[in-house]
C-alpha cells in the first residue's frame, strides 16, 4: 500500500510540473493551423494606449479620413464595428496557410481571429452590415457567407473570418455563389474542429511566442512554406533540413523607435551543420576602408563557406555537384568554398539623382538615379583561389593583369581580383581609392555597438538616402511630403548572430526623428500628413480639370421659320 500511494504521488507531481510547464496561450490560438505558412499577432489595447500618450485617438483619425467621401455611411460603419461584440482589448491574430503538392497544386487559405464578448451583438451587427445575410449554424458554431471566397464564423467567445481565394472566382454567378459558399463554409467548419495538437498552440515555440509583451507578434513555418513554393523540394532530402524549422519574431513601437527582435529554430539536423560550421563575426574594417564619409548604408556578413559544402552534401548533391563544375569549369564546389575565407561587404553612398540630357534629344533633360558602391569578399585559401581563377581565366571569365585579374569589360562597372580580396565597384577611381587605403567612413559610434560581434549587419541612413532624392520644387505636394518624411524617418539597422545550438537571433530598429515621441505615433502622423496633402492635391486636379475642359460650342440646330 505505502509503495502504491508513493507511485500515484510521484505520478501526480509530475503530471503537475508537466501541465505547470506548459504555458497557457490567447483562446485566438487554438483556431489557427499548426502548418499555417505565416501568422501575425496584433495587441490593439498596446498600440490605442501608446498612441494616447501622444494625445492621438484612432477614432478621430479615422473619421477625419472619411470626412470627405462620398459615402457617409462609412463612419456609422466604424461605430458599429466598435461596438459588435469583438473584444479589441484582447489579441486579434491573421493567417496564411498555403498547402499543395506537384500533382495538386497550391491552395491558400487566409484567415483572421478575434476574442468575442458577446455573440448575440455580433451576429446582430453582421445582419445590419449586409442587410438579407443568411446565418447558419453548424457543429457548434454559426456562420455566413461574405462573397463567394469568405465566410465569417463564431461562437461563443471566438470569431473567425476565413476564405479560400483560389477556389472560385469572385464573379456573382448563381453557380460560383454556390460552389464558393459551400468551400468557405469547409474551411470555417475546419477551423473549428481544431484540435489544439492540430493548432500552433502546440508548438512549444509558438506558446514561447505569445508569453512575449509586445505590440505584434510575428510567427513563420519554413517547412509548410518552401515545399509548398518549390514542391521539388519536398521529394528531396532538403526537406528534412526545412522541416519543424520555425521563426518568431516580435515588435515594439517605442520612443523614437521601433524594435523588433526575431529567432530562427533549426530542426536537428540543420542544427548540428549550422553549430558545427558556424563562422566568425563580421568584419567592420572593411566598411571602415571605404572612402567616403557620405556612406547611405552597408551590409557585412561573415559565414563559414564550408557550410554550402555541408548543405549539399546532406541532401546529396555534392557529387553531381562537383562532376558538373570540374566537367565545365574544371573546379569543385569545395574549391569555390574554400576558396573565399567568409568575410563578406557591400557599401554604398552618394545615392541621388543628376541631370542628364536626352541622347535623342539635345534640349532635353531628365533626372537619372546614380549611386556609388562596392563589393568586398576575403579570400580565403591560396591553392583553391588559385585553381577557380584560372580556370575561370582560361574560359576567358576573368582577364590577367598585372595585379591579378579583373572581370571581362562590362559597362559601368570595375573589378579587381587578386589573392586578397575580390573587389568589384560601381567605378574605377573608386575601386583604387579603396584598395590604397584612404579610408574617410564615419558611422556612429552606436550603430557600430549595436553591430559588434554579430555574423550578419546591415545599415541603411533613411534620412540621408532621402535627402539625395529631392523633389522638383514646383511639385509643391511631393515636397511636403518628403519635408514631412524628413522629420520622421532616421535610420535602420539589422543585426543576426549565429545559430547558437537552440536558436539564431536576430535584431532590428528603426530609428525616429523625434526621441521623446513614441514611433507608432510619429508614423501615424507622417501617414495622415501625407495623406492630407494627397487629398488636397486630388482637389486641385480635379478643379483644375474642370477650368481646362473643352466647352461643347457646337450649335444647336436652327428653328425652322414658320
Amino acid at each position: 500500500m505505502k509503495s502504491l500511494l508513493r507511485i500515484t504521488g510521484v505520478t501526480l507531481v509530475m503530471v503537475l510540473v508537466f501541465a505547470s510547464c506548459k504555458k497557457s496561450v490567447p483562446k485566438q490560438v487554438r483556431f489557427i493551423p499548426k502548418d499555417a505558412s505565416f501568422v501575425i499577432g496584433i495587441n490593439p489595447k498596446n498600440l490605442n494606449g501608446k498612441l494616447a500618450k501622444s494625445n492621438i485617438s484612432l477614432d478621430s483619425l479615422f473619421k477625419s479620413a472619411l470626412a470627405d467621401n462620398a459615402d457617409a455611411n462609412d463612419v456609422q460603419k466604424w461605430d458599429d464595428l466598435k461596438n459588435s461584440g469583438i473584444n479589441f482589448q484582447s489579441d486579434v491574430y491573421a493567417f496564411v496557410q498555403i498547402k499543395g503538392s506537384i500533382m495538386s497544386g497550391s491552395s491558400t487559405t487566409l484567415g483572421a481571429v478575434a476574442a468575442l464578448d458577446d455573440a448575440t451583438k455580433f451576429e446582430a451587427y453582421i445582419k445590419k452590415q449586409k442587410p438579407g445575410i443568411t446565418v447558419q449554424k453548424a457543429n457548434g458554431f454559426s456562420f455566413a457567407t461574405i462573397q463567394n471566397s469568405l465566410a465569417i464564423g463564431w461562437s461563443g467567445d471566438i470569431v473567425v473570418l476565413a476564405g479560400n481565394p483560389n477556389t472560385h472566382s469572385m464573379l456573382d454567378t448563381t453557380a460560383n455563389a454556390t460552389a464558393g459558399a459551400a468551400q468557405q463554409q469547409q474551411v470555417l467548419a475546419d477551423i473549428f474542429a481544431l484540435k489544439e495538437e492540430a493548432s500552433v498552440a502546440s508548438i512549444a515555440e509558438f506558446r514561447d511566442l505569445t508569453a512575449t509583451k509586445a505590440d505584434a507578434l510575428l510567427w513563420t513555418n519554413s517547412s509548410n512554406t518552401l515545399n509548398t513554393a518549390i514542391p521539388m523540394i519536398a521529394m528531396t532530402k532538403a526537406s528534412d533540413l526545412m522541416k519543424d524549422s520555425y521563426g518568431a519574431g516580435f515588435v515594439n513601437f517605442e520612443d523614437g523607435k521601433v524594435a523588433g527582435e526575431f529567432k530562427y529554430y533549426a530542426n536537428k539536423a540543420f542544427g548540428d551543420i549550422l553549430k558545427k560550421y558556424a563562422g566568425p563575426t563580421v568584419d567592420m574594417g572593411m566598411v571602415d576602408q571605404y572612402p567616403s564619409a557620405n556612406i547611405d548604408g552597408f551590409g557585412v556578413f561573415s559565414f563559414n563557406p564550408q557550410l554550402i559544402t555541408a548543405i549539399v552534401q546532406f541532401i546529396g548533391l555534392d557529387a553531381t555537384a562537383n562532376s558538373y563544375l570540374n566537367s565545365s569549369m574544371g573546379f569543385t564546389l569545395d574549391d569555390v568554398t574554400k576558396a573565399f575565407k567568409g568575410d563578406f561587404a557591400i557599401i554604398a553612398s552618394d545615392a541621388g539623382e543628376k541631370e542628364v540630357t536626352s541622347p535623342y534629344n539635345p534640349a532635353l533633360t531628365y533626372k537619372q538615379s546614380t549611386v556609388k558602391y562596392l563589393f568586398n569578399a576575403r579570400v580565403g585559401d591560396k591553392a583553391a583561389y588559385t585553381k577557380v581563377t584560372a580556370a575561370l581565366a582560361a574560359k576567358g571569365v576573368l582577364v590577367a593583369n598585372a595585379g591579378g585579374y579583373t572581370i571581362s569589360p562590362v559597362p559601368g562597372i570595375a573589378a579587381s581580383i587578386d589573392d586578397k580580396n575580390v573587389l568589384v565597384a560601381s567605378d574605377s577611381a573608386l575601386l583604387l581609392d579603396y584598395k590604397a587605403g584612404k579610408g574617410k567612413a564615419t558611422l556612429a559610434a552606436d550603430v557600430k555597438d549595436k553591430v559588434k560581434g554579430s555574423a550578419t549587419a546591415m545599415y541603411f541612413d533613411i534620412a540621408k538616402i532621402m535627402t539625395g532624392f529631392t523633389p522638383a520644387p514646383a511639385d509643391t505636394t511631393k515636397t511636403a511630403i518628403h519635408q514631412l518624411a524628413l522629420k520622421t524617418f532616421r535610420d535602420a539597422y539589422f543585426a543576426s548572430d549565429n545559430y547558437d545550438g537552440k536558436a539564431m537571433k536576430s535584431i532590428f530598429e528603426m530609428r525616429t526623428v523625434n526621441e521623446k515621441e513614441n514611433s507608432l505615433a510619429s508614423i501615424v502622423k507622417f501617414s495622415a500628413g501625407s495623406a492630407r496633402l494627397a487629398k488636397i492635391e486630388e482637389k486641385k486636379a480635379n478643379a483644375d480639370a474642370l477650368i481646362t475642359a473643352p466647352v461643347d460650342t457646337v450649335a444647336a440646330p436652327a428653328v425652322p421659320a414658320h
